[in-house]
């Protein structure tokens, strides 16, 4: 595990440029222990090459392309679950949350 990653653990509050860096790195790993190259991958994933190698590097990415990479290793699924996990910080806040709103109130 590289420093870089042991920093994100620590930090339970990381910038959004350590998270992106974070996951190229993770999606980088998965290609090179599959030992795929990054044109061979970027072709099976349906990217374009330019745009995975700067993924790689830089992390940018657009989401649905990042969706696509997902669904390449079967961790699509994680997707899912984002947004949906709600911590609460005291026992009121359990009992006076409503039920989920489906629409914003107008202004």
């Amino acid at each position: 595990m590289s420093n870089n990653i042991l920093s994100i653990i620590r930090n339970k509050n990381p910038s959004t440029s350590e998270l992106i860096k974070v996951v190229a790195g993770n999606v980088r790993a998965m290609r090179l222990r599959r030992n795929i190259s990054q044109k061979d991958f970027a072709s099976k994933v349906g990217i374009a090459l330019p745009t995975y190698r700067r993924f790689e590097s830089t992390g940018e990415i657009s989401l649905s392309r990042l969706i696509e990479i997902a669904k390449f290793f079967d961790v699509a699924g994680d997707f899912k679950n984002l947004f949906t996990k709600r911590e609460y910080s005291s026992i009121e806040e359990v009992i006076s949350e409503r039920k989920p709103r489906r629409r914003a109130s107008r202004k």
